[in-house]
């Protein structure tokens, strides 16, 4: 059986851009339950990422995924922290210190644009508008 122990996620106050997932989600961490020895992904292991996309059968989590794995060890064992680092050209996510990142994304013309613009192989979504439509 999967358990889900931790689940620390991010949604907008307000759906700016439309619906789940235009507006965007974040999971800072996600850490299952099960135990590391019989699960790949158990309690050993950490999970962020952030949601997007135009529709929600086009959400580009898989390009905004990372996982963080300290092997021989049972994170339910003890305290620990989770951060976010949010800049005007970069996020990730820790645990416990900044060197141990979960993900790390980054956007602006360094990155070839917006994640839009980066997935969507040209499409222009400069126009999204409140409502929700292209």
């Amino acid at each position: 059986m999967l358990m889900l122990t931790i689940l620390q996620r991010m949604y907008p106050e307000k759906e700016t851009y439309g619906v789940w997932p235009r507006s965007g989600e974040i999971d800072i961490a996600q850490i299952r339950g099960n135990d590391p020895k019989h699960y790949s992904g158990g309690r050993d292991t950490v999970t962020s990422a952030l949601h997007w996309g135009v529709w929600q059968n086009l959400d580009q989590s898989d390009r905004t995924t990372g996982e963080f794995v300290r092997r021989r060890y049972d994170l339910a064992q003890g305290f620990h922290t989770y951060g976010l680092e949010w800049t005007e050209t970069k996020l990730y996510t820790w645990i416990d210190d900044e060197n141990y990142k979960i993900e790390q994304t980054g956007w602006g013309k360094a990155y070839g644009g917006d994640m839009y613009q980066r997935s969507l192989g040209g499409l222009d979504v400069s126009n999204m508008s409140a409502e929700g439509t292209l």
